[in-house]
């Protein structure tokens, strides 16, 4: 009948990312993650974005990463 076996979830799987911020952990719900990286040096992000989430501008063989501060996300 093409039911399948009940197995199957429609809902898709929730994807939390898991920060130390201080003394606290806290995830972040998100659509998707792409990959996982470690960049051992960041570049200013552009002045007009100081104050914003921006913490800096990783680049790789691949282009560039903008590394989002999770503390003033919060």
């Amino acid at each position: 009948m093409g039911l399948g076996s009940g197995l199957e979830n429609s809902q898709p799987k929730k994807k939390i990312i898991v920060v130390e911020i201080g003394n606290k952990t806290i995830g972040f719900s998100v659509n998707d993650v792409l990959e996982v990286g470690t960049f051992e040096k960041l570049d200013s992000p552009p002045v007009a974005v100081e104050r914003g989430p921006i913490l800096g501008i990783a680049r790789d063989d691949e282009g560039m990463v903008i590394v989002l501060d999770p503390e003033k996300l919060i």
